[in-house]
């Protein structure tokens, strides 16, 4: 330790130790203490010799050891903050992975018996927290030390966990992967492979069940990603919410996909969107939109968190403000959403916001009008011009919305053709709103029969919904066939 201590002063530039010296100058001892450090920074610390220099024989020995100790322990506790620029950086690094960083410096000036105390306990604590990122390492540097100091008893059995804690760290790398995989198949709505991956994710959480992050992020991934998936259903969802909060219970503090700076508010941002989610599938808007506005709040409060902002988080904010009403904070939304996308030079993207403007004014209608439905469908037509023209899996949920967007306009025949094309018959069908394939084939010809007939079907289909999602989209085709009634 006490040649620790000279390692690190010699380490200090001139700045430092200047820094160090004013941070210190009211410690007249610490100050003494210094002042040896740069007599001896060429010869090895004898502690005796020291202690006799600081405190000379005014009192017994142990007594003077233990204020040495002391000095020693704050000295060193001020110089590791003063550091080097190296370890400057340290203090971007997360707690484990400083921990980490300490160990190996101390693997690399040597210090072989503190550095193995010290990665004992962090291979433990890993271990306990299911931190993999930082396991395999920490493992590897303990069995060098072990090699260092010609004591091999214990590394045959260091060595299996070597191997164990790099098969842990290869099935979170796994699990990373299928994710990301698992995220694209949402966003094409290609459910098929949705179900496939989190079905492999399942196998991976099973067989590592002694591992709770692999359940946590299993049950994390199903409910941030499933929301509206053909296949699912509320209560399946309401089980993982239970999985996982009592995971998060008995764990607190364990991170579910990533090891990351504020894992424990990042997760509490997604939780509150999916269970949001959650809730307005159940059509319960009120607490959905509770939820989304804790959401948005940790967002706001914390500018520095990394939250992905996308696509999806800026459309689940627009269909909560649709769903509760609030059609002019949508439109605000979605003009937030077409300059970020401007910020990220996309122009398919920044496209995308038009179309969901297009989108609100269908459900504002009557509340709100649109002022320029020229300019709108105008944004529509490029929108879709580029969506074919990069064979998108989102052109026909475009056209959809131009479709209810151009009948909204009383442009009744160029809404019936769209509304004809077997892909957006198909959507609105997957979508359980079957009764808009009836509903944009009405024009100011059709007969007042067939205006009632599909009048009196809304009604019985709004009556027995439950989802938000359907309950909104009924009663906003309650509202259009106004626009063909005699």
């Amino acid at each position: 330790m006490n040649q620790l201590l000279q390692n690190r002063y010699n380490e200090l530039g001139t700045e430092q130790r200047s820094e160090l010296r004013h941070e210190l100058k009211d410690s007249p001892m610490a100050l003494k203490l210094i002042g040896i450090l740069e007599q001896k920074k060429d010869k090895k610390i004898n502690m005796i010799e020291v202690i006799g220099l600081l405190y000379g024989n005014e009192t017994g020995f142990e007594v003077r050891r233990n204020r040495y100790f002391k000095l020693r322990r704050l000295l060193l506790d001020r110089m590791e903050i003063q550091g080097t620029d190296e370890k400057r950086s340290s203090g971007k690094l997360l707690p484990l992975e400083k921990k980490l960083f300490e160990c190996r410096q101390l693997v690399s000036e040597n210090h072989f018996q503190l550095a193995k105390q010290q990665l004992r306990e962090l291979v433990n604590e890993c271990r306990e927290r299911n931190i993999f990122e930082i396991y395999p390492e920490a493992v590897s540097q303990l069995i060098y030390c072990n090699l260092a100091m010609n004591v091999l008893k214990e590394n045959q059995k260091l060595a299996d966990e070597l191997v164990e804690a790099s098969k842990l760290l290869h099935d979170l790398r796994l699990m990373q992967a299928i994710v990301r995989k698992l995220y694209s198949h949402v966003v094409a709505r290609s459910h098929t492979h949705v179900h496939e991956a989190l079905a492999h994710l399942r196998r991976i959480a099973i067989r590592r069940k002694n591992f709770p992050r692999y359940r946590l992020f299993y049950h994390f991934t199903v409910i941030t990603n499933t929301s509206g998936i053909p296949g699912g259903s509320t209560k399946a969802t309401a089980r993982h919410f239970t999985s996982l909060k009592r995971l998060l219970e008995k764990h607190p503090g364990m991170p579910a996909g990533y090891y990351e700076a504020n894992a424990a508010t990042i997760l509490q941002f997604y939780l509150n969107m999916a269970e949001g989610t959650h809730y307005f599938m159940k059509g319960n808007v009120p607490a959905c939109y509770r939820l989304f506005k804790e959401a948005w709040s940790i967002q706001d409060r914390t500018p520095n968190l990394r939250i992905r902002r996308s696509e999806s988080s800026f459309s689940n904010r627009i269909a909560i403000e649709i769903a509760t009403g609030r059609f002019r904070d949508a439109l605000k939304t979605a003009e937030e959403l077409i300059e970020f996308q401007k910020e990220q030079h996309q122009e398919e993207k920044r496209l995308k916001g038009f179309a969901d403007m297009a989108m609100i004014y269908t459900y504002s209608w009557p509340t709100l009008t649109c002022k320029d439905p020229d300019f709108i469908k105008g944004k529509l037509r490029e929108y879709i011009s580029s969506l074919k023209k990069n064979d998108s899996p989102q052109l026909t949920e475009a056209l959809t919305t131009q479709a209810v967007f151009l009948f909204l306009n009383k442009e009744f025949r160029e809404a019936s053709k769209i509304a004809k094309q077997t892909a957006v018959m198909k959507m609105f069908s997957a979508m359980g709103l079957e009764i808009y394939n009836e509903l944009l084939l009405l024009t100011d010809r059709s007969t007042a029969a067939e205006i009632d007939a599909l009048k009196k079907k809304t009604e019985v289909t709004l009556h027995h919904a439950v989802s938000s999602d359907l309950v909104i989209s009924m009663k906003r085709a309650m509202n259009l066939v106004k626009l063909v009634e005699k």
